[in-house]
């Protein structure tokens, strides 16, 4: 048998490179390279991307231009240096033309109705999102805020209550059944991570962690050895609907793995995107706590000091977390901290003492001071109840609800005969949320418990919420998921209790609503978005 080893700069054919899923390696092995040092991850990335200056500009999706601008900041490579600059140049952009081009995606979206073309979601957000490099890259800001303003065209159009976009497999107006594939909850979750990092706004922090709260934990199963290929916001019974791409109707099941195989591989990045982003660094010699959750991160600040942050907490079925400070020695520098759009009153204590919790206006707090090891933090987002009307422009223009609380999206559980795939056919779901008794979020009633020592986002969940609502005559199918017009209540209301949606496989998150709740949501309601 006789092996080639290649060097350095020997050239792969064009012919042979490469598909946009070996841009998702090379992210992987970024991550990789970052964590270990493993100088063999580094030589084979350097290899991958220090060849023809035209390989930056092929493949489906724009994906391969960010594991190679974290190499080129390791080695320095000129090659690699040269296939940026062909990237970023003003006649520079994707090799591939038509539809899949990714060139549009260099200038700002038009905003009239219809004016943009619609895309696969995969390629829309791998597309966009490492425009915002040529930020970093040429200085120009233009590259950042138009990625900025396609992404919240997308939000704009498709959003759906559990944080991620419609997508099955491209995108719509928000939807009671409309798909969203679990490719692109891994996907939206690490575009609004990666801009975050650039742009340093909080808004998409929140993004993130809505997305990876809800939309993430309803991906899997609870033993995560199945998981579906879409999920909707309401799903009743299995293998419905009829999604119109991919794997169709089979797409809705839980399974060990679904053709085509993204999927299966792609459920496997939203927890360690999550996880890896908690914390920043940041230009001032700080840290930024961007995302939360219980964590221990190691870090050098100030001049290069050591520094750990120890953080307890139940977030986000708790308002408090707990961060404990160690340092080599006392040393002053900066930490920041995300105040979570949707939290109104924030409370911060440093060793007991409360500090002004006012955000700037990216949504952070910057506390600037001589720490010391033993320092204590303690914040505080209280959470409250926010109802939240739409029209779902898929079924006729019906009119929606849906209840948050905090970041959580809630539901109202089907509970499960045997499995995931198999509703229990006596739970009652056929209800209207209902608002008679003043603001909709006045008679909701929060109630809450400590999380399980083991973890599975169980039915049985820790918080629940009993609102309001009527019992109606509700027939979904596929082309009228929910009444067209508001439901007439016809007697007293009924108390209903709801559960993040993230711990259910079968549920009812956008709600019909009546006439009453209607009108009280309706100041914030707008076609196909929540918020």
């Amino acid at each position: 048998t006789t092996v080639h080893t290649l060097s350095l700069h020997d050239a792969l054919p064009i012919s042979a490179w490469p598909v946009w899923a070996c841009g998702l390696l090379g992210r992987a092995l970024s991550g990789a390279y970052a964590a270990s040092a493993d100088k063999g991850i580094l030589q084979a990335l350097e290899m991958a991307y220090a060849g023809d200056p035209n390989r930056l500009r092929l493949g489906w999706g724009m994906s391969n231009p960010w594991p190679a601008f974290d190499t080129y900041t390791w080695t320095g490579d000129r090659g690699i240096a040269a296939a940026l600059d062909a990237l970023f140049a003003e006649d520079g952009g994707g090799l591939k033309p038509g539809g899949d081009s990714w060139n549009r995606y260099r200038r700002m979206p038009a905003e009239a109705p219809g004016a943009e073309a619609n895309d696969h979601v995969v390629h829309f957000l791998e597309s966009t999102t490492p425009w915002a490099l040529g930020t970093l890259w040429t200085g120009e800001r233009r590259f950042l805020d138009t990625t900025l303003a396609w992404h919240e065209h997308l939000a704009r159009i498709a959003m759906q209550p559990h944080g991620a976009p419609v997508a099955d497999e491209f995108y719509g107006p928000t939807g009671a059944y409309r798909g969203t594939e679990t490719c692109d909850v891994a996907a939206y979750l690490w575009s609004q991570t990666a801009l975050l990092g650039l742009s340093g706004l909080g808004r998409l922090a929140d993004r993130a962690e809505r997305v990876f709260f809800n939309a993430g934990p309803a991906t899997v199963s609870r033993d995560f050895r199945t998981h579906v290929y879409f999920q909707t916001p309401n799903r009743l019974v299995d293998k419905c609907p009829p999604h119109p791409h991919g794997p169709k109707a089979d797409g809705n099941s839980y399974r060990a793995t679904h053709y085509p195989l993204c999927c299966t591989a792609a459920v496997n990045r939203i927890l360690p995107t999550y996880v890896t982003h908690l914390w920043m660094a940041t230009p001032d010699c700080g840290l930024a706590a961007t995302l939360y959750g219980p964590c221990k991160v190691s870090a050098l600040v100030a001049d290069r000091v050591p520094v750990e942050l120890l953080c307890r907490t139940d977030y986000p079925f708790a308002d408090a977390i707990d961060i404990a400070v160690n340092l080599a020695h006392e040393a002053t520098f900066p930490l920041w901290f995300r105040i979570p759009g949707w939290c109104a009153a924030p409370e911060i204590e440093v060793n007991g003492h409360g500090v002004d919790p006012t955000p700037d206006a990216r949504g952070f707090v910057r506390l600037a001071r001589l720490w010391k090891r033993g320092d204590a933090i303690r914040l505080r987002f209280p959470m409250s109840v926010s109802v939240t009307g739409g029209r779902d422009e898929n079924a006729k223009g019906a009119p929606y609800a849906s209840v948050s609380y905090g970041p959580l999206l809630l539901a109202l559980p089907i509970g499960e005969a045997g499995g995931p795939n198999t509703p229990d056919p006596q739970a009652a779901w056929r209800y209207a949320l209902d608002a008679q008794n003043g603001r909709p979020e006045a008679g909701v009633a929060v109630e809450s418990g400590p999380l399980p020592s083991s973890w599975d986002w169980p039915l049985a969940a820790p918080l629940r919420l009993r609102v309001d609502a009527v019992p109606c005559a509700w027939t979904p199918t596929p082309e009228q998921p929910l009444p067209a017009e508001p439901v007439r209540a016809t007697g007293a209301p009924e108390r209903i209790t709801l559960v993040p949606y993230g711990c259910t496989k079968f549920r009812v998150s956008m709600f019909p609503v009546t006439e009453p709740l209607r009108r009280q949501t309706a100041s914030g309601e707008r076609a196909g978005n929540r918020r």
